[in-house]
């Protein structure tokens, strides 16, 4: 029986602190709120597209998969003689019943910025990045003759990051480059952390409960722990909601799934990425990461909420302090030492993996995602530590001892 008492002060914590009418009216809206912004980002990326909808699927079906060298002569074949004359100045903007779209021009556009640029880009970045190998394997080569040991062994990791990478397969990636540059939904989710957490602790020293609980042997450390697990769930609960949400519209918005199974340098962001993974891959990794960054935030909040003794105090504090990351991260986008341990460098996970760049720890080279991913869980685990001291139970029940 005894065993089944905390899952229930779980639940009662969670119906308590986040299961009220008003809290779930409000999830619900902002939710809608975030989809509804969502679709639009999506319909104003693929307008163009959009407005030829058949032609393009049409093409796209027979091109898509394999780059095939037929598939390329087939485009070019299109392409080509509408390029030649747009560089000759002779082509037309007039309605054409022949043109796959309206007129020879838009037929450019469309086959220009819908397929070649996309295919010509899949097609030679393997030369890119065996540029960037042989570069990079150029010079480990002179630092290490010099006996600068941190450029070669920098640079030999990058070169093993880039080393056999191509990309094989050509797939409309258009869904997924709005779900990389779309933010609202990170802004609702922190918004919702700080409506949510801000009460959490501090409404035990609003409603005095700390002297209740402070008679019990362990109410105040259950107490704290259910609290905490609770704020935890819910948490991963709206970071899940959000941000799968997003991925699952825009998958469903765009019918092209094919490009979950491209490696995720086959956006063009993310070209110069560390990364190696798969898009699909990529998406969860990416996810995982934004959550954590979230859920480093909700910590602040708690500890905001242990230290105030009002609830608007605390909000407000939550406010003040995500206002100040905010700040941060700008200041420190050419700093990277003041980015290791801001949580809000996880949540915009798309800056934190755009660029490979690496960090002098202790004389080795380590990427800065890894670097920054590192200090946030360090960070983390002081916020805990912060949390289990200062949390009302603990500290009215530390002054208690030291009056008597």
């Amino acid at each position: 029986m005894k065993q089944n008492r905390f899952p229930r002060l779980v639940g009662y914590e969670l119906r308590k602190a986040f299961g009220s009418p008003w809290m779930l009216a409000f999830l619900v809206l902002l939710l809608l709120t975030n989809l509804w912004k969502l679709k639009d980002e999506y319909d104003k990326k693929t307008a163009f597209r959009q407005t030829y909808a058949p032609v393009y699927e049409d093409f796209y079906g027979r091109w898509k998969g394999e780059i095939l060298p037929e598939n390329v002569q087939e485009m070019m074949a299109i392409y080509g003689p509408l390029q030649t004359k747009m560089e000759n100045m002779i082509i037309s903007g007039a309605y054409d019943p022949d043109a796959y779209t309206y007129s020879e021009e838009t037929d450019l556009t469309f086959f220009e910025s819908l397929f070649q640029l996309e295919m010509k880009y899949d097609y030679l970045y393997q030369n890119r990045a065996a540029e960037i190998v042989n570069q990079a394997n150029a010079l480990a080569d002179f630092y290490a003759r010099v006996g600068n040991d941190y450029e070669a062994k920098k640079n030999l990791d990058m070169a093993a990051s880039f080393a056999r990478r191509q990309i094989g397969d050509f797939a409309d990636t258009q869904w997924v480059e709005v779900w990389l540059n779309h933010d609202y939904s990170a802004m609702l989710v922190l918004l919702l952390a700080i409506f949510g957490l801000s009460s959490v602790f501090v409404m035990e020293r609003e409603t005095e409960m700390y002297m209740l609980l402070r008679t019990t042997r362990r109410g105040g450390g259950t107490t704290m722990a259910a609290k905490s697990l609770a704020s935890l769930l819910y948490l991963f609960l709206i970071c899940l909601l959000f941000f799968g949400s997003d991925a699952l519209m825009l998958g469903l918005l765009s019918g092209h799934g094919e490009a979950l199974g491209n490696p995720v340098y086959a956006i063009r962001l993310l070209e110069n990425t560390p990364l190696t993974m798969t898009i699909g891959t990529y998406l969860l990794w990416a996810t995982a990461v934004k959550s954590l960054g979230v859920v480093a935030c909700g910590m602040i909040v708690l500890l905001l909420s242990c230290l105030c003794k009002k609830v608007l105090f605390a909000f407000l504090g939550s406010l003040g302090v995500l206002f100040l990351l905010v700040l941060l991260q700008e200041i420190a986008a050419a700093r990277t030492a003041l980015r290791w341990f801001n949580p809000l460098e996880l949540v915009m996970v798309r800056d934190l993996t755009r660029e490979i760049g690496y960090v002098n720890l202790f004389g080795q080279p380590v990427q800065v995602y890894g670097f920054v991913l590192g200090g946030v869980i360090l960070v983390m685990v002081l916020l805990a530590g912060a949390i289990l001291r200062f949390n009302p139970g603990n500290m009215e029940r530390g002054r208690s001892h030291v009056s008597v």
